[in-house]
């Protein structure tokens, strides 16, 4: 459970799921759903160190991810694959 507090200080939508988007390859990423989050540690500027807690859709595993606040809200913007899927890859995929 993610409570409104939490939600509002980091930004989040308070009435809908958190969702946390993998980029898996490409200009593909996988959605899972935010179970929980913990703040880690709050920088001066106001964004935050998270790590949270993911459920995966297939198996219903569980998987903590480390996260910075601000990119964690810029996921649950609509238009956050279509941002995404505009960076050429190309060049980085080579390297993992």
């Amino acid at each position: 459970m993610i409570t409104r507090d939490i939600r509002k200080e980091l930004k989040l939508p308070i009435t809908k799921d958190i969702i946390y988007f993998a980029h898996v390859v490409g200009k593909e990423y996988e959605k899972f759903e935010v179970e929980h989050i913990e703040i880690l540690h709050t920088f001066p500027r106001g964004s935050s160190s998270l790590k949270i807690l993911l459920v995966g859709s297939l198996l219903n595993e569980q998987k903590e991810v480390y996260i910075l606040s601000d990119f964690l809200a810029h996921m649950q913007k609509p238009s956050f694959i279509r941002d995404m899927t505009e960076i050429d890859y190309g060049d980085y995929e080579d390297h993992f």
